[in-house]
């Protein structure tokens, strides 16, 4: 199989076809779920985009735990899935030595059930107590009941396959 680049000669094919008859100046399909080898005869331009599937972007903690509604974008511009989305959330940014734990608490649907958001919870490890008598006369110890209050975390949502 020969690259384009060997097929030119001055311009055009050995053959007298000329190269920009099979480059393509359509917008470039989105990412797939599903892998295909395709059948068309036309190639992609070196400077082509795809169109992401993804949402991704940051949100901070309050004293609460909640992230507040967090709309979800794609280059800028609000985007929607038709499913529910699988999360992938990260705390960036915590400044305390503790383990810190995420989770989406409830989703955001615009009128037509599509997934356009979510509110995230996150929880923080306290610091178990040294002294053994003082933890077993606290009763319940709540070991995430610190306060994640302006922990940075990271979220990105791909579409279920």
């Amino acid at each position: 199989m020969r690259t384009l680049s060997q097929l030119l000669v001055n311009g055009q094919e050995a053959g007298g076809v000329d190269p920009a008859s099979i480059l393509s100046s359509a917008t470039p399909k989105s990412e797939g779920s599903t892998p295909a080898a395709g059948s068309g005869m036309m190639a992609s331009r070196d400077d082509h985009t795809h169109a992401r599937i993804t949402a991704a972007g940051y949100g901070v903690l309050a004293g609460n735990g909640l992230s507040g509604n967090l709309l979800f974008m794609r280059d800028g511009q609000p985007m929607a899935f038709d499913n529910r989305p699988c999360p992938v959330l990260t705390a960036v940014a915590t400044g305390k030595p503790q383990p810190t734990s995420l989770e989406v608490a409830t989703w955001v649907q615009d009128a037509n059930g599509k997934y356009i958001g979510c509110t995230v919870k996150g929880y923080l490890a306290q610091t178990i107590p040294t002294n053994l008598v003082t933890l077993l006369l606290s009763g319940v110890f709540n070991l995430f009941g610190a306060s994640p209050a302006g922990i940075e975390f990271s979220y990105v949502m791909v579409p279920a396959s």
